[in-house]
């Protein structure tokens, strides 16, 4: 148990390490870049000192070192401030502590503020979030459903016809890029069999109905991007669990199993496929993650109101606040995906396990 204990401590520690260590690259990278936040927020129009004001009010006026403690305390689940900028900031906390003119706060991470509409990066990126993670979660679900099954079926006749056609169909599935896949296939499914498929080429998961003043879940929407997502993680599903099958098949257990007389659906499903799966898992964990962070133009040519959708008005505002607080989500998912993986990856292969 303590043994267990120390390895999750020592995996958490490092995923700190990496993330502090990204959080460094990303504050880095966009303090080089040639651009003046309080100019863009003042507009065009402004005067000298607006943009003096703004500056204060940024904190770009002061060092570099302060600025980096300053963008740290956003990041940080825990901060410690003076009053005065407690007051200042109505940041969301969980508890206050103070201490003289200071206070010891712990708090969600806020990422910092919208330079265009002021807003909380972390509120701004959480709205997305549940769209994105749908259409990910979804898709991934649609490899999985499809690539398993089919890449066993591959793997029972190596170098067979079917085998051979559905390594052609992955192999080009894959080289087909996802904007390109979005644009056919909306433009197919939803506009011009629309009146037989029932499905639109824009919209998504909550739609805002006039009659009643709500938003509605709209799962209609969620078809043509999912599918459009799946087909890469599908291509390499299909391709690992084929060539991982071909591998455990030609095992002795297998062979052994067989002797004994065991149907070959058992031989497959239940003896060859959870020795074969891991690589899958560990492919469509990775995935996940990836499709998380890669979806913006499948949002974009669907109109699916996820973090694709955000990352694209930002970058279209130069809101360097958002664009930052994305690329450390993203680093967040991707770490917490590994360490995910790396506790469940001994459960599905004994040889693993300490």
């Amino acid at each position: 148990m303590a043994s267990i204990w120390q390895n999750l401590g020592s995996r958490a520690l490092r995923s700190l390490l990496i993330l502090f260590g990204v959080a460094i690259i990303v504050f880095v990278l966009f303090d080089i870049i040639p651009s003046d936040p309080a100019r863009l927020m003042a507009g065009r129009h402004a005067n000298s000192d607006q943009i003096a004001l703004i500056r204060n009010e940024l904190g770009l006026n002061q060092s570099k070192p302060i600025q980096f403690l300053h963008y740290i305390n956003d990041l940080s689940p825990m901060s410690f401030e003076s009053i005065e900028s407690q007051m200042k900031h109505h940041w969301k906390r969980i508890l206050t502590v103070p201490i003289g003119n200071y206070s010891f706060a712990v708090k969600w991470p806020y990422l910092g503020k919208s330079y265009v509409n002021g807003s909380l990066v972390s509120d701004i990126i959480l709205g997305g979030f549940l769209e994105t993670l749908t259409l990910a979660l979804v898709s991934i679900f649609i490899a999985l459903l499809l690539g398993i099954p089919i890449g066993v079926v591959s793997a029972k006749n190596p170098d067979g016809f079917w085998d051979k056609i559905t390594r052609v169909l992955t192999t080009s599935g894959m080289a087909i890029p996802s904007f390109v896949l979005a644009i056919c296939i909306g433009f197919v499914f939803g506009y011009l069999l629309s009146d037989y498929t029932g499905l639109s080429m824009t919209g998504s998961l909550f739609t805002y109905d006039v009659y009643s003043g709500e938003e509605i879940l709209s799962l209609q929407h969620l078809v043509l991007p999912a599918i459009t997502l799946a087909v890469h993680p599908f291509c390499v599903v299909t391709q690992l669990m084929r060539n991982s099958m071909v591998d455990v098949l030609q095992a002795d257990y297998i062979r052994t199993a067989r002797a004994k007389g065991l149907s070959e659906g058992k031989v497959l499903y239940k003896h060859a496929l959870v020795n074969a799966i891991s690589p899958v898992v560990t492919a469509s964990a990775t995935w996940l993650a990836a499709l998380m962070a890669g979806s913006v133009f499948v949002e974009y040519v669907f109109g699916w109101n996820g973090l694709g959708h955000v990352i694209v008005n930002a970058i279209d505002y130069q809101d360097f606040p958002i664009i930052m607080g994305l690329t450390l989500f993203v680093s967040l998912i991707f770490v917490a995906m590994s360490g995910l993986l790396s506790m469940i990856y001994p459960l599905l292969d004994p040889t693993l396990r300490g």
